[in-house]
């Protein structure tokens, strides 16, 4: 049995509803979230935000070149993102990449 055996995948749209435009996400699933983007698989969306050790939007690239279908991150305070960036992977995949204010809290 793998760890994505009985997942249940669930779109973007859905998952974000009322937090940021889910026009282009709708079709874009997700099977499993983690914040640890060692343990990040194809089909997975990684969550970055800062840590007590570690910050994790500093593992946005490490967990796209994993496979992460979809990253969520939490901007710096004061600062104005892109709400949606799309970013490519080694592989050709388009990912996006989706910031979301006070994320962690």
């Amino acid at each position: 049995m793998t760890s994505h055996d009985n997942v249940l995948s669930i779109t973007l749209d859905i998952l974000l509803e009322g937090l940021v435009d889910t026009t282009t996400l709708a079709s874009i699933s997700v099977d499993r979230m983690t914040m640890d983007s060692r343990q990040v698989m194809s089909g997975d969306m990684f969550i970055a935000v800062p840590g007590l050790t570690a910050d994790g939007r500093d593992y946005i690239r490490d967990a796209i070149e994993a496979g992460a279908k979809a990253v969520i991150w939490e901007p710096e305070q004061g600062s104005v993102p892109i709400p949606i960036a799309w970013r490519g992977s080694s592989s050709g995949n388009r990912v996006p990449v989706i910031a979301i204010d006070r994320l962690s809290k």
